[in-house]
């Protein structure tokens, strides 16, 4: 903070606040490397004595506040988190330029739905498991920001920017006022769930109807997808990896379905000419008696023929 004023005036955003939020661990403000005590009200506002002169002059003010994650499913659906982030506000008369935001997710959570207003600041690289998205900044790029605090050092054992990080980071900046802004997160499995369930019920209409793999039909949803993934180029890597047990097990029935229906063997033609020894069964002959009388040629004793 750039001022001439001789003191520093905020005020916690109200989730935050130390009457109303139980779950409230810790609350440190730090000057310069320096932690200052008793700089907390208890009705949220934050005062920091400054020994400037009227001379304006740069500090570094940190404000460290601890507390514990507990998720809670959103719509009744578990897995479906809301991160709602709430930035101090200043006095009046702060002008603020510039800010970066660094969210620390817990293990298995990605963000889903970013927040509207700030510009993403990471990008997609391969990782151990597939692709990760990465923040531009490196960790150690806006540790050094946060330590560079006009010649000071920080007192051994406290470094508050690399407390409590995890694998997952998300970061964003903007100019101005953060103002507020919600964040979606989504858990692994619900993840998958909800991308793999839809294209494996997909594949299998494939497989199973023979409409469904009509040429225009598989361009057309082709052609959708790909609409999608420039619509949403931040999600569509996290989409298709999310896709790949339901396209792997829609491979497998119908390879199941290939074996399945194997053709029925042809009978063998013979060719003409060829010599074959066939049983043929006798004739049955039916022999019926017969008699067939010609006054003409009867010849009666006592009577000549003529």
């Amino acid at each position: 903070i750039s001022t001439a004023a001789d003191r520093i005036t905020l005020t916690l955003p109200e989730p935050l606040l130390p009457a109303t939020s139980r779950a409230m661990t810790s609350i440190e403000v730090w000057l310069d490397g320096r932690r200052i005590e008793d700089a907390v009200r208890s009705d949220g506002g934050i005062e920091v004595l400054l020994q400037s002169g009227g001379a304006r002059s740069t500090v570094l003010l940190e404000i460290q506040l601890g507390r514990p994650w507990v998720p809670v499913g959103m719509m009744g659906l578990a897995g479906l988190d809301r991160l709602t982030l709430v930035p101090p506000e200043f006095a009046a008369g702060v002008q603020q330029r510039r800010f970066y935001w660094e969210v620390h997710l817990p293990s298995g959570q990605h963000v889903v739905v970013p927040p509207r207003r700030w510009t993403a600041q990471q990008r997609w690289d391969w990782g151990s498991l597939g692709l990760e998205r990465r923040p531009l900044v490196p960790r150690n790029a806006l540790a050094s920001w946060v330590r560079a605090n006009a010649g000071q050092e920080r007192d051994v054992g406290q470094d508050a920017v690399d407390t409590g990080l995890v694998s997952h980071r998300a970061l964003y900046s903007g100019v101005g006022s953060p103002g507020i802004e919600t964040l979606w997160m989504a858990a692994t499995w619900l993840l998958v769930l909800a991308v793999s369930g839809p294209v494996l019920a997909i594949g299998l209409v494939m497989v199973y109807l023979r409409v469904a793999r009509s040429a225009w039909l598989v361009i057309g949803v082709a052609s959708v997808l790909t609409v999608l993934a420039a619509v949403w180029p931040g999600l569509a890597p996290m989409l298709v990896q999310g896709a790949l047990p339901g396209v792997g097990l829609a491979l497998m029935a119908a390879a199941m379905r290939g074996l399945i229906r194997l053709p029925a063997p042809v009978a063998q033609r013979l060719p003409a000419g060829s010599s074959v020894t066939r049983g043929v069964p006798p004739p049955s002959l039916i022999v019926a008696r017969s008699a067939i009388h010609h006054s003409e040629s009867v010849t009666t004793p006592g009577r000549s023929a003529s």
